[in-house]
């Protein structure tokens, strides 16, 4: 097997520029990127329901008997995790798809990871290669040791906003953090996510059952920490005169419909494809990031910014990177604060005139910031960077 300049090891779920995870579009995105410009010259070690053009690929899959272990564990629950702490299905993936990069005598001079488990393999099985960590997001408490030697391996971190900088710096400080950094914002794919025209906003009302007078307000979910529950209690305090509010909620696995009244309904929509995702936020009146956690920079609110939607997000970590409140979004100051989010939509809702000015700036700002020139300019230059210092 030919030698390659570039590998990407993703063991957490299938890459594909049209994934609905948005770590798993980017890394997609930046590989296939490399393989446009490096012809033969990239290999992806990922899942096998990955979508990579130009590019060789490694599978993952773990064998039987892992994959029964595994399940054992997760039926019998907390009395064998002493058994698996270190062979959860994620470490275990990158140890085989490190191994097999290994035993192919491959030589990547470039290796780019998102997790630190890979970071660290690839540092100790590929030494003359440099190591790109790409942080999305704050490591939990209880994997601090875990992210500091990572930090400590990687030869560059890439982290996508200053917010989170600055939080590894007052949380890692010292040896840990002690690699080049690279804040490089990410970016809306113009092909995915643009403004609707008249006719693709009425299809995207209709797919998802909206009459012409409601106000149909979209959230992005994962779990508590995204906040629905935050919007579920303001939306009852805001006055509408009449319209009804509906808001739709995509992301988890969760599939309902309840109402609050006869003007509030709240829609949980499941896990949608992509395309699907463009057509909700054509649909949209009103984008909400309403995150109780902190997000390193939150690539669904720039996505709905570029599909000329409104958005009001939480003052939380990077999102104050991305929105200018007052111009071209508006930031609520305290993220779980069920009256300070009602009165703030309050005015959005109730102004058309203002907040079709948010999303008209907005959209204007997600163009010019977030559009990929500038994201793939950075990335070029860090690229050229390591194989510079790889061949000195």
């Amino acid at each position: 097997m030919a030698v390659v300049k570039f590998a990407t090891i993703y063991p957490t779920g299938p890459l594909c520029v049209g994934s609905r995870a948005a770590v798993a579009r980017l890394v997609s995105q930046v590989t296939t990127w490399l393989a446009e410009g490096n012809p033969g010259q990239v290999a992806a070690v990922c899942l096998p329901e990955s979508q990579l053009e130009g590019v060789t690929q490694f599978d993952l899959s773990l064998p039987q008997g892992q994959r029964i272990l595994l399940g054992i564990a997760r039926r019998v629950g907390k009395s064998l995790n002493f058994l698996l702490a270190e062979n959860d299905e994620g470490t275990l993936r990158t140890r085989r798809g490190v191994n097999m990069l290994v035993a192919s005598r491959m030589k990547p001079k470039v290796i780019l990871t998102a997790t630190a488990c890979a970071a660290i393999l690839c540092r100790r099985h590929f030494p003359e290669a440099r190591i790109i960590l790409w942080v999305h997001a704050a490591p939990e408490r209880k994997h601090e040791l875990l992210a500091a030697r990572a930090f400590r391996a990687a030869h560059a971190l890439v982290l996508p906003s200053r917010a989170l900088y600055d939080l590894l710096w007052d949380r890692f400080a010292f040896e840990e953090f002690t690699p080049p950094v690279w804040i490089i914002h990410n970016y809306a794919d113009l092909r995915q996510f643009f403004a609707p025209t008249l006719e693709q906003r009425r299809e995207g009302r209709s797919k998802f059952g909206l009459c012409e007078e409601d106000f149909a307000i979209v959230h992005l979910s994962r779990g508590r920490i995204k906040g629905l529950q935050i919007v579920e209690a303001a939306l009852p305090l805001v006055r509408t005169n009449g319209q009804r509010l509906v808001l739709l909620s995509a992301g988890d696995k969760v599939r309902h419909t309840r109402g609050s009244g006869n003007l509030l309904e709240i829609r949980r929509l499941g896990q949608l494809p992509i395309h699907e995702l463009r057509a909700l936020y054509h649909a949209a009146d009103l984008g909400v990031v309403p995150s109780v956690f902190f997000e390193a920079f939150c690539l669904a609110a720039v996505e709905m910014m570029t599909c000329g939607v409104c958005v009001v997000a939480s003052k939380s970590g990077g999102l104050a990177e991305v929105i200018v409140d007052g111009r071209t979004g508006r930031i609520v100051a305290r993220p779980n604060d069920v009256e300070l989010w009602a009165s703030v939509l309050q005015e959005v809702i109730s102004d058309d005139v203002t907040r079709r000015r948010l999303a008209d700036e907005g959209r204007t700002e997600a163009l010019g910031r977030f559009d990929g020139t500038t994201f793939y300019e950075h990335w070029t230059r860090l690229i050229n960077t390591l194989l510079l210092s790889a061949e000195c």
